[in-house]
């Protein structure tokens, strides 16, 4: 069936990307990355954790990269897209709204962004983080897609009521709910079986 295909494509995917939630470069020589910017750091961890924590569907966490500027007065700006397991496109997330630096001239030196991830969004499952370095918001001067995998666990928490199963869908957010109670009463009939009356009538 579709849904067993499903399971073992989805199994195959988490057992071929192993967890790599931190990744350095010390050397800006040998760094990844160009004339204009060299990767220093990687990582992803709960936010008020280290790379080695446990994620869950609950955690908020980061993805934080270093990078030197190598040019004086580079304008620039990152875009972080995420996969799941399926290679499903989950978010790309751009860095326009950051309040420091956005917009600024970049100086030489070494830089940190961070994107911050709150809990009760993702579903549970593998993922992979790439970055991508833009210049004035519209020219690409870097881009790295096997930068981190990390995986989501899933908390089995009041989140989930009763059910045990997988929940579906690529997010899991925690949305608000409400609930009015209208009026008192049935608006049908005592006597009135749903069930009975939407049979066919048969002879006498």
């Amino acid at each position: 069936s579709t849904g067993s295909a499903e399971a073992v494509v989805a199994s195959y995917l988490k057992t071929s990307l192993s967890p790599l939630t931190e990744r350095v470069w010390d050397d800006p020589a040998t760094a990844p990355g160009n004339d204009k910017l060299r990767l220093r750091r990687a990582c992803v961890r709960p936010e008020h954790g280290s790379p080695a924590g446990p994620i869950t569907v609950r955690t908020p966490f980061v993805i934080e990269f270093e990078y030197w500027n190598l040019r004086p007065n580079l304008y620039v700006s990152l875009n972080v897209p995420l996969h799941n397991e399926k290679d499903v496109q989950v978010f790309s997330s751009l860095s326009i709204h950051e309040p420091a630096w956005h917009g600024r001239p970049f100086p030489a030196g070494l830089f940190r962004s961070v994107c911050h991830v709150p809990g009760d969004l993702l579903n549970d499952g593998v993922y992979r983080a790439g970055v991508q370095f833009v210049q004035n918001e519209g020219v690409s001067v870097y881009a790295r897609e096997d930068g981190l995998v990390f995986n989501v666990q899933d908390s089995y928490g009041a989140d989930r009521g009763a059910w045990h199963g997988k929940l579906a869908g690529v997010i899991r957010p925690q949305l608000r709910w409400t609930t009015e109670f209208l009026v008192e009463g049935s608006p049908l009939p005592a006597h009135h079986d749903p069930v009975r009356s939407s049979k066919p009538r048969g002879d006498a």
